[in-house]
């Protein structure tokens, strides 16, 4: 639950196991499986989901262009942006805003 929480209160940061594990006194391959074991997913597609939630929210709000709202939740590549918001949603941010 600890991890899970900073996820969420860190996800705009660069979030990897190996440097969230020892905060919390795990290697970061015990905490890939217990992650993975706990969630049934793995930790980056946790972290992916949590941004792509966060996404959703500031698209909704329309004031932010769309490399904005990437940048803001964790993704300094936009393009990247782009293909992880589809994979998850099965649309592009500019379609999910469209649609609201």
């Amino acid at each position: 639950d600890e991890v899970l929480d900073y996820i969420h209160r860190n996800y705009r940061e660069n979030l990897k196991l190996e440097s969230i594990a020892p905060l919390f006194g795990y290697s970061s391959s015990y905490l890939g499986k217990m992650f993975s074991k706990k969630l049934g997913i793995n930790f980056n597609t946790y972290v992916d989901n949590v941004r792509i939630a966060e996404a959703k929210k500031l698209l909704k709000q329309d004031k932010l262009k769309v490399y904005e709202i990437a940048e803001q939740v964790g993704y300094s590549n936009v393009d990247y942006f782009h293909k992880k918001f589809k994979k998850i949603t099965g649309t592009s941010p500019a379609e999910y805003r469209k649609g609201l």
